[in-house]
């Protein structure tokens, strides 16, 4: 007699019972390589270890992120907001999400050894030198440098000349002798650099454009300039 479930002297398998059993089995088998494991789950102080070669796969347009302690996003990897792949962290203040291309090679740079000569006394003269960059978190680190040449000024006046920049996009900035490679007298070459910390910007992209300018204290003419080596970099932070 057919006694499933008990072994003994005389037990012979229910067959339909075993069918039941491996097909109940085959189930289970079928549900555990569909299911999604760890879904909303929570590692604790220990956490997570991966062995022996093992790896962790995200699927579906996921991400791994890393949140501050209040809760907010500082480090994503995987799919960014632009729709991208990658990894960014955000900016603590502004809480803007920078792609780590940006933070590792955002420096913009362009330069041109081409000597540019001087224009119309006390008016700014575009060089034809310019770069484009993203600034995300209103911040910025401009550097320029450049050679100067200025002949023999006439008279009494001092002579003066200057290679500084603007910047064009959604916070425009004018150019400014406050903010430019400046040298006086005349008679001699003259190189150096000017940095400026930009904050407040308006999140955005910018061009940033070379100006040289000449000109002269009093009414007497201003001597010849000529303006080489130039360079404009541009360091979002």
């Amino acid at each position: 007699m057919s006694q499933p479930g008990r072994f003994g002297a005389g037990w012979a398998p229910d067959e339909s019972a075993l069918i039941r059993r491996i097909e109940d089995l085959e189930r289970r088998v079928r549900e555990g390589f569909a299911a999604r494991t760890l879904e909303a789950s929570s590692i604790g102080a220990g956490g997570l270890q991966v062995i022996n070669e093992g790896s962790i796969i995200v699927k579906d347009g996921g991400t791994v992120r890393v949140e501050d302690a209040s809760g907010g996003r500082a480090v994503t990897l995987g799919l960014l907001s632009d729709s991208s792949f990658g990894m960014s962290v955000n900016d603590p203040i502004s809480g803007a999400e920078l792609p780590l291309s940006q933070i590792a090679f955002g420096l913009t740079a362009v330069s041109d050894t081409a000597a540019v000569a001087g224009g119309t006394k006390a008016i700014w003269t575009a060089d034809g030198l310019t770069a484009t960059f993203t600034c995300a978190t209103g911040r910025a680190i401009v550097i320029v440098g450049a050679t100067i040449a200025m002949g023999t000024p006439t008279g009494v006046d001092i002579a003066q000349a200057y290679y500084g920049y603007s910047l064009a996009g959604p916070t425009p900035l004018a150019q400014s002798i406050n903010r430019a490679v400046h040298t006086e007298f005349g008679s001699f070459v003259f190189q150096g650099t000017s940095m400026q910390v930009h904050t407040g910007l308006t999140a955005g992209t910018y061009t940033i454009a070379g100006y040289t300018m000449r000109t002269t204290t009093g009414s007497n003419a201003v001597p010849t300039v000529s303006t080489g080596n130039r360079s404009l970099i541009v360091l979002p932070y």
